[in-house]
């Protein structure tokens, strides 16, 4: 993945059409856009422009600010296409159900937390990112266990019971 500054510069001035097409798109204005990143406008309007590399930081909040997927915006800086996650949800529907349950919430809390934050770096905010994947996964394989050993015991109290009848 090249860095900001070994983009091209046709690759940034499309990656600025392409986010004034987007922006008519989910019919926002400049405003809601710089906050949903968040995104100082200062920033925002040198990535419409598209003369000047971006940070690591700034390319991931485009993502969040168009509601692309992840990864979008340096695949139009490496001269690809961005992914709406509307196309997302048409394509993953399972997968979009999932981010509507409570666990989805979390994760989305936790990932706009951590792009929120300006004091971390993109490769603090990807390590974050995984250690709570590794312990949510781990606490959630915990309490299955429990509740499964509670059924267990559940249904062999019941079956004594109903043994002893």
């Amino acid at each position: 993945m090249p860095s900001p500054n070994e983009t091209h510069t046709s690759d940034r001035v499309r990656l600025g059409r392409l986010i004034e097409e987007r922006k008519r798109k989910l019919q926002r204005s400049w405003t809601a856009i710089s906050q949903a990143g968040p995104i100082p406008p200062e920033t925002l309007r040198r990535a419409r422009i598209g003369t000047s590399p971006l940070a690591d930081d700034t390319i991931e909040r485009l993502d969040t600010a168009l509601d692309w997927l992840p990864g979008s915006t340096q695949d139009v800086l490496n001269g690809g296409d961005p992914t709406p996650l509307e196309d997302v949800d048409r394509r993953y529907p399972v997968e979009r159900q999932i981010l509507d349950t409570p666990i989805g919430q979390v994760v989305r809390e936790i990932y706009s937390d951590l792009e929120a934050d300006d004091s971390l770096t993109p490769e603090q905010r990807e390590e974050i990112r995984e250690r709570t994947a590794t312990r949510m996964r781990e606490e959630v394989t915990m309490m299955v266990r429990a509740k499964r050993w509670e059924n267990e015991e559940r249904k062999r109290r019941e079956s004594d019971s109903g043994a002893r009848k």
